[in-house]
């Protein structure tokens, strides 16, 4: 196996970042569509926009220098491992958010979108993930910093 260089993770990053802002961007249309949206779908705004400001911190780390450096390439496996597990829960909400506004058969029902988005679990359930991802993201970032 190839090893993970940090310029793939960079990559990574970006592309998990772009896939972030969509979900931002669709969690701020929900809110704005329903003013009394649960309070829910305004903290996992914020926590999405602390994710975009920590993968935005991964690309000052694209340097060549950093990819010939073994300790840099450790951290690179260990970052790339810690967003393919966030990256599934970024997905997988991405899919319920573009579900939710897509008309048709590939997106939701009218009872399905009010579940989903006044179903204190279902919501709950995402926002608890995310938080949990976002905590050990910011560990991990901040052990890279030392």
């Amino acid at each position: 196996m190839d090893p993970v260089t940090i310029f793939q993770v960079v990559g990574a990053a970006v592309s998990l970042g772009d896939v972030v802002l969509k979900c931002i961007t669709g969690l701020s249309t929900l809110k704005t569509k329903f003013h009394d949206a649960p309070i829910h779908i305004s903290t996992m705004i914020g926590q999405l926009y602390i994710v975009q400001t920590a993968l935005d911190q991964l690309s000052v780390w694209n340097k060549a220098e950093n990819d010939r450096d073994p300790r840099f390439r450790q951290l690179a496996l260990q970052i790339g491992n810690s967003l393919d597990s966030f990256g599934v829960l970024v997905l997988a909400l991405h899919k319920q958010l573009d579900q939710f506004d897509s008309p048709g058969p590939s997106g939701m029902a009218a009872k399905t979108r009010v579940k989903f988005l006044w179903s204190e679990k279902e919501i709950v359930d995402y926002s608890t993930l995310l938080d949990r991802q976002v905590n050990a993201l910011s560990l991990l970032l901040q052990a890279t910093q030392w």
